[in-house]
């Protein structure tokens, strides 16, 4: 079955909009029990789902805060480290200098000729855990695994060489800022 982008959009903020209708109504029968005139009774209502919505965003910081707590301190190097050796025991293809996320490189070896059946399933369903957290809005998991990804190909990098150092990438049709940042990664 086919899906689109545009679709899964209008899907998560249609849900979005009913969800927060369905508050709205919930907050409004509460609001009932305290006002019976409907000016006061829609300002409470709105001082309701505005209370419940920053409970639910205070406490979502919370959990993502705990959980990062052990990511940062414990299991980030672990991680990286296990997806280098994955990396490495795959014999994927040598990552270029430059990419601009670690999509572009898993891409890469997905369309390469020369990387094993085995490295592009690795690649391809990379490609796809990525996506599909970026698609379901799960935003701490999707940036915990970039970075993971990101590090991993740098080490994978540092362990097998680079296929085009930084000079050879050059194609004189970048901007300064690329080159600044080229450089940046050069010094890492």
């Amino acid at each position: 079955m086919a899906q689109f982008r545009s679709a899964v959009w209008r899907s998560y903020w249609l849900s979005m909009l009913y969800g927060a209708a369905f508050d709205f109504l919930i907050a409004f029968f509460i609001a009932t029990f305290f006002e019976e005139e409907l000016g006061p009774r829609l300002f409470i209502a709105l001082l309701i789902v505005l209370a419940a919505w920053l409970f639910q965003l205070a406490y979502s910081i919370l959990g993502a805060i705990k959980a990062a707590i052990p990511f940062f301190l414990y299991e980030r190097k672990a991680r990286v480290a296990a997806v280098a050796d994955q990396m490495v025991a795959l014999k994927m293809p040598k990552p270029d200098f430059y990419y601009a996320d670690a999509d572009e490189y898993f891409t890469d070896v997905v369309k390469s000729r020369t990387a094993s059946g085995e490295a592009r399933l690795m690649a391809g369903s990379t490609v796809g855990l990525v996506e599909a957290l970026r698609m379901t809005q799960h935003l701490y998991l999707t940036m915990t695994t970039s970075m993971v990804l990101e590090e991993a190909i740098r080490e994978y990098g540092h362990r097998v060489g680079f296929e085009k150092e930084a000079d050879d990438h050059d194609d004189g049709d970048t901007s300064d800022l690329d080159k600044a940042m080229r450089r940046s990664l050069e010094e890492d």
